[in-house]
């Protein structure tokens, strides 16, 4: 049976993302470090995947007023700490955004491409979208990962498990995949966070 956001995983889902996602808070943080210095506060924010609302009450915690989400799963909405504020779709909400954040998402949807252009269509001219996936992994790099799920007590067991479940729904792409295809819809693009395969990508909207 494939990985299913429903009600199981929503309740240990915090937890879930922490020791399973190298640089987890890392890679939030610095995407709040960015929107200081580039954002006004009350810019529109759009957070695609936002589960359970962490990354919304992050930035909301920074001083941002216009933050909102969009999730795919009921079951992650119902226990969000901003369930107001997510919209349930599989689509990006029709808006011009200021910041666009997709981290750990992108890689379950298959029209990455199609995605991607809706959300430069909906960025506000010099627009920002910030993009984490995780990319296709050498043996050794995947190997060093199961480590670091190791280390957060993650069993064998349960690491392959879950491996086997993903295999359906999650499409990994090269680093290079991202950056022709970011490039080729008229994002600049730059590497601002990489971990283990888990790549981080300030994109640009340029007109």
């Amino acid at each position: 049976m494939p990985w299913i956001f429903d009600e199981t995983v929503a309740a240990r889902f915090q937890h879930e993302a922490e020791s399973h996602i190298p640089s987890y808070n890392t890679v939030i943080n610095k995407s709040i470090d960015f929107a200081k210095k580039t954002l006004c506060s009350t810019d529109l924010i759009i957070d695609v995947g936002s589960a359970l609302g962490f990354t919304i009450k992050k930035f909301k915690d920074a001083g941002f007023t216009n933050v909102v989400g969009v999730d795919n799963s009921p079951a992650m909405i119902a226990k969000s700490l901003y369930s107001e504020l997510i919209t349930c779709s599989s689509v990006l909400p029709n808006n011009v955004y200021k910041l666009v954040l997709i981290n750990w998402t992108l890689h379950f949807i298959l029209d990455k491409q199609k995605y991607l252009h809706t959300i430069y269509e909906s960025l506000d001219d010099d627009g920002y979208l910030i993009l984490t996936d995780k990319t296709i992994q050498s043996a050794v790099i995947k190997e060093m990962y199961y480590d670091f799920k190791r280390s957060h007590g993650v069993s064998d067991e349960y690491i392959y498990q879950k491996e086997e479940k993903l295999q359906s729904i999650m499409h990994c792409e090269s680093i290079d995949w991202y950056i022709k295809h970011l490039t080729m819809l008229g994002f600049t693009v730059e590497i601002i966070h990489a971990d283990l395969g888990f790549v981080t990508f300030l994109c640009n909207k340029q007109r």
